[in-house]
Order: structure tokens, then sequence, then C-alpha cells
């Protein structure tokens, strides 16, 4: 992908399982889950606090296998899990200036306090870290394969314990949670995720498990409460899923933009999330449907005008494209050397996670994510 030319849509191909995260992808829109789970590179840069997630759950992984002794150690192990995050990031022309972390994630250093305040607590467990899930009784453990007998609705689960016949399935979460009765979307989004940990573990040792736990960063536990007919339904509805999914993509085949369509589910709270939008077809088919819905600020259209903005940044004027509700629009504060787009000399612009003015909707402004395409041709 040359850096700032708006690469081709990524390949479609046919799903051969379901994993707890793709499983939700599905939900919200199948063409990103299909993506996804073929690890295609992402047009929009990483969000820094998932980075910074990686960083806490590696963290916390390392606790489990070996003994935090002091500040000291914990400040070695933190060092190098933000290095080897950091190491990728500056690779990639999108993602770069979000390094150095701590500079880049809101409230970094209460994050990273919570984090130890988890990992002194935690006893190593100085079980063996399976690649599956181990042929004795009773499995427990630190990252645990788990999977249906035919291995289409697999998941690697964070934490499984035993004590005494009563079997805990722990998710940990690097962000702080609310109290069980304030979660909302939150409790929305992971409760599926650990009742389908569940339907596994059944599925995979004839066994249920008795707690359901999500452990947050700083080591809240939150209890979720759980039904074996609830869980066994969403292994059901993954089946389900995987089977719509394929038999769209195989009956457009020979139609990629069919494809793309009968995929995607494009909306403003869907669509906000996800890093695939620069080559998405739908999106922008849906952004002109509904212009006056709350869309995520991007912009496509021709600059009619750049100069400098301060020191060394600069502006563009943009005229959108037809179907967009703005007839011109100011974009200021960009950093022309973070966007190789600008250099390339073109008219037509895409430009990607804007910050937008409350009291001037028509200027907009770069922010963290900001990220700029030419087209290819």
């Amino acid at each position: 992908m040359r850096p700032g030319v708006l690469p081709l849509p990524p390949p479609i191909s046919p799903l051969r399982r379901v994993t707890p995260s793709t499983f939700q992808a599905h939900r919200e829109c199948p063409l990103r889950a299909v993506w996804s789970a073929a690890r295609q590179n992402t047009p929009l840069p990483t969000f820094a606090g998932a980075v910074l997630g990686r960083v806490i759950h590696s963290a916390i992984e390392y606790a489990r296998r070996e003994h935090v002794r002091s500040r000291d150690d914990f400040e070695q192990i933190w060092g190098q899990c933000m290095h080897n995050e950091e190491k990728v990031l500056v690779q990639s022309w999108t993602e770069a200036h979000l390094v150095p972390l701590s500079q880049s994630v809101r409230n970094y250093e209460q994050k990273k306090e919570l984090c130890w305040l988890a990992v002194r607590d935690i006893k190593p467990s100085f079980s063996r870290k399976w690649r599956r899930s181990p042929p004795i009784w009773p499995p427990c453990g630190d990252e645990l394969w788990l999977e249906t007998r035919d291995g289409v609705c697999v998941g690697r689960v964070d934490r499984i314990n035993n004590k005494g016949g009563v079997i805990e399935v722990i998710d940990y979460k690097s962000k702080v949670l609310l109290p069980h009765a304030e979660m909302g979307d939150d409790l929305g989004t992971y409760t599926p995720q650990l009742k389908y940990y569940a339907a596994l573990y059944h599925a995979q040792y004839r066994e249920w498990p008795t707690i359901l736990k999500i452990v947050a960063n700083g080591g809240q536990e939150i209890e979720i409460p759980f039904t074996h007919d609830e869980c066994e339904s969403l292994l059901k509805e993954a089946y389900t899923l995987l089977a719509k999914v394929n038999c769209t993509i195989r009956s457009a085949s020979l139609d990629k933009r069919k494809a793309l369509s009968s995929l995607a589910k494009p909306s403003p709270k869907t669509c906000s999330l996800c890093l695939f939008r620069p080559v998405c077809a739908p999106y922008w088919e849906g952004r002109s449907r509904a212009p006056n819905e709350d869309w995520p600020n991007d912009l496509h259209g021709t600059i009619i005008e750049t100069g400098r903005w301060g020191k060394d940044r600069v502006y563009l004027d943009i005229a959108p494209y037809e179907g967009d509700k703005y007839v011109k629009v100011k974009v200021i504060e960009v950093s022309s050397g973070r966007h190789p787009a600008l250099k390339r000399e073109k008219k037509e612009v895409y430009l990607f996670s804007l910050l937008q003015y409350k009291d001037r909707p028509d200027v907009f402004a770069e922010g963290k994510y900001t990220t700029i395409y030419v087209p290819k041709h």
C-alpha cells in the first residue's frame, strides 16, 4: 500500500470459523467481520487506547506466569510491553505519530497505575501456557483454547480457574468499568463474549462453568449472570451467521460490488468505529442517502485552495462531492508532513476522522486519527 494513496478494497473470502470478536462484528457488520477475520490491513489507524489495552493485557498475562515482586519489576515489564507495541506503530505511516503512547492516550498514567495495582496482587499460576487446552481434567490455566468438535466456533479465554469443582471463566479487560448496574453498552458488548466462552467450554468438555467473570484494569471484578439456554443459543446464532455470510460471498463471487453491498450494514454508529471506511463503497453510499445523519467527520471532495496556517501547518478549502450536506468547508491545522497524500499534488482528496467545530459546522480541524488519501487513478 503506497502511503497516502487510497488502496483497493481487500478481497472477500468465506469465513472458516467464528471467534467471540468476529461473532460480535458479524452482528454489527458482516463485511467488517470478514475483513477482520482475514486480518486485512486497515486504512485507518488503530485507536491508541486499544494499543494501550494490549500493553495492559500483556503485562497481566506476564504476571500470571511470573511473580511481579516490586514496582521496579513492573516498570521493566511495562517498558518492554510498550516497546513491543510502539515498535509496530512507528512502521506505519498512519500510526507513527501516535508514538509515544504516553502522550496519545488519555489518562495514561492513571491506567498504568491501575495496571500496577492489578498485577501486584496476582499470584502466578506456574501452569504451562497451552496452545490448545490440556488433555487432562480439570482444564484450567491461562489463555486456554476452546472449540466445538467441528472446529467452527473457537476462542481463546484469558483464564479458567477450577476451585474445588467451581469453574470460573475469566475475561480480562484493560479499561476501568462502571459498577454492574451502570455498565450499559459495555455490558452489552462483554456479556455475549463470556457466554460464548461458556458455550464453547460446554461443547468441548460437556461441563458448564459455574461463574463467568470480568476482571477490569485495577482488579475490579464483575460477575456476569447466565443461563445454559442463552449460551447455547449464541452458538446456534454463530453457525447461522457463518452459513449466511458464506452463502452471500459465494453467490456474489463474480461481482465484488454486489458482495460488498450485500455484506455491509452502514450506519453512523457502526461506521464510526470501523477502520475500513476508506475502502467501503457502501459506507459512502449510505452517507449520500442520508446526509443529515450523524456520520463520522469524513470528507470526499476537491481541494480548491490551500495555504499556510500558523508556523508549520496548512489549511485546505474543500468543495465536497455531490451528496454531502456542505457546499464548501475549511479544514485547518493540518500537519502537511504527516500526510503523504498532500505531496502528490492531486485535487481529489479523501479526509477521515476530522474534528468539527460546534459553532462553525463547516470548519474542521485535524485530529489525532485524521488520515488523508488521494485516489489511485
